[in-house]
């Protein structure tokens, strides 16, 4: 049964988020929030039904699967890594949108504008990628399933 180390996913969707408040977390809070929005993202129904076993082992950080519509190792686990640090990402983005930065009303009419637009634009950032999840998900069923005829 294929493996993957949380590591490879954490690496995979640090490298699409900028935020420097993540520094200031200890080691031990930094991971175990990686490790929630892991699980968070494993919880996602469209996600779950792609695999006949998965398994998240938090004591040795591994996730040991077995995708139904498998087309080779390699391909499969970079196909995991990626969709996972993907839901890594959209379950990160909510407490970043949520921030008192964020949610701080400026005083005035310019600034408090200014200020809803850019969650505005957040906002619908987060469901572009929701989107992008989903849609890949449901492109790797097409294309590896029933519907998109033999594997390879």
């Amino acid at each position: 049964m294929p493996s993957i180390e949380y590591e490879a996913i954490y690496k995979r969707a640090l490298t699409r988020i900028n935020d420097l408040e993540l520094a200031n977390y200890t080691q031990d809070d930094f991971y175990d929030f990686l490790k929630e929005w892991l699980h968070s993202a494993s919880s996602s129904t469209l996600l779950r039904k792609k695999f006949s076993k998965y398994l998240l082992d938090d004591e040795l950080k591994f996730l040991y699967f077995e995708l139904k519509n498998t087309v080779d190792e390699n391909y499969d686990k970079d196909f995991v890594t990626s969709i996972l640090a993907k839901g890594v990402i959209i379950n990160y983005f909510p407490s970043k949108l949520e921030s008192t930065v964020n949610l701080a009303t400026f005083i005035g009419g310019k600034e408090e504008k200014i200020s809803r637009n850019n969650y505005n634009q957040n906002m619908e950032r987060l469901q572009k990628l929701e989107r992008e999840f989903e849609r890949e998900l449901s492109r790797h069923t097409y294309y590896f399933g029933e519907y998109g005829g033999a594997n390879g």
